[in-house]
């Protein structure tokens, strides 16, 4: 099961509170996002990774081209990520962009869906949606997010290798 902390819009009457505090930095950044994009957007976070789960609110201006496909809303999303990569816990430069996950909902509506590399490596089930609809970037998140902090390229050494298998077979 998911657990998610839930930060209240400022001055809120929702009586809901974390039972483990957001980390002051978090909490600063998030309300910082709300200083900028308006006060009305409903965070929600994952309690073991500190990535959103789900963010949505009045929604950020953002224009989409009559003519405009996947990847030209997906170039207009890099910015954005690159500007909030300490909330989102992402780089800009680790993700690509998910072709098949992405696209038009319905009329004026788009779904864009990014996944993480890690080191070149996809990484299965992590991604991120964004929302945009009626010129609005209405909401995002991650469903599931992970901080990869493995080696993802395999030892190649001779000696290791094969002492790692005679080792793992002796019987």
């Amino acid at each position: 099961m998911r657990w998610s902390l839930a930060i209240p819009p400022p001055r809120s009457t929702q009586r809901r509170c974390p039972r483990h505090p957001l980390p002051l930095a978090a909490r600063a950044g998030w309300d910082s996002f709300r200083a900028v994009h308006g006060a009305q957007w409903a965070i929600w976070l994952d309690r073991r990774s500190g990535a959103p789960l789900l963010v949505e609110g009045r929604g950020i201006p953002w224009p989409v081209d009559a003519g405009a496909t996947i990847d030209s809303i997906a170039a207009t999303l890099r910015p954005f990520i690159a500007a909030n990569r300490s909330l989102l816990m992402a780089d800009d430069s680790e993700l690509e962009l998910d072709r098949d996950a992405s696209g038009l909902l319905q009329p004026d509506v788009w779904q864009i869906v990014v996944q993480p590399r890690s080191r070149g490596v996809p990484v299965a089930g992590e991604r991120y949606l964004f929302t945009i609809g009626h010129g609005n970037l209405i909401s995002f998140g991650s469903p599931r997010w992970s901080r990869i902090d493995v080696k993802a390229t395999p030892d190649r050494r001779r000696d290791r290798g094969s002492s790692a298998t005679r080792n793992a077979t002796w019987v």
